[in-house]
């Protein structure tokens, strides 16, 4: 019988990526821009600004969005679909997009900060204990500041 060794690997937290970088297919919104920046569209079907709010499963509190109707470019979709007991199904989306992403940011950021751990918590398995206090420890460490600081200014 042959027995392998599986390295121990030790990796820091912080260096984790938890997001896919690049297009999905089938998920790509526009054609517009050439990079994955995220830049404000500039040809706006309206000045009027209306607020949406985003509610998510794992928190009560929605996040709040300002948008604003474009004028559509080719490459843009204008329609989703997905399928649902192997049935197709699709709609129509309204020519609606975030109007400042610079402002959107913040936001984003204030909705992660303040309801980040609720997701962690409500989507982590508790029988996991290992997962559990890793994660944990992980949420503790984010909201300390010196951590944070030291996450900005590490090379």
């Amino acid at each position: 019988m042959k027995v392998s060794k599986i390295p121990c690997l030790r990796y820091r937290i912080t260096d984790a990526r938890l997001f896919k970088q690049g297009y999905l297919p089938g998920h790509i919104w526009t054609t517009r821009f050439q990079t994955m920046e995220l830049n404000d569209i500039d040809n706006w079907n309206s000045p009027e600004v209306k607020t949406i709010q985003i509610t998510y499963d794992y928190s009560d509190r929605p996040l709040t969005l300002q948008v604003r109707q474009f004028k559509p470019h080719e490459g843009d979709m204008l329609h989703r679909s997905w399928k649902h007991d192997g049935v197709k199904k699709s709609v129509l989306l309204p020519p609606y997009a975030i109007a400042s992403f610079e402002a959107a940011e913040k936001i984003y950021k204030d909705y992660i900060n303040q309801e980040g751990d609720k997701f962690f918590y409500s989507t982590i398995d508790g029988n996991n204990k290992l997962l559990w206090e890793t994660m944990s420890a992980a949420i503790k460490a984010s909201n300390h500041a010196m951590v944070c600081f030291f996450y900005l200014f590490r090379q």
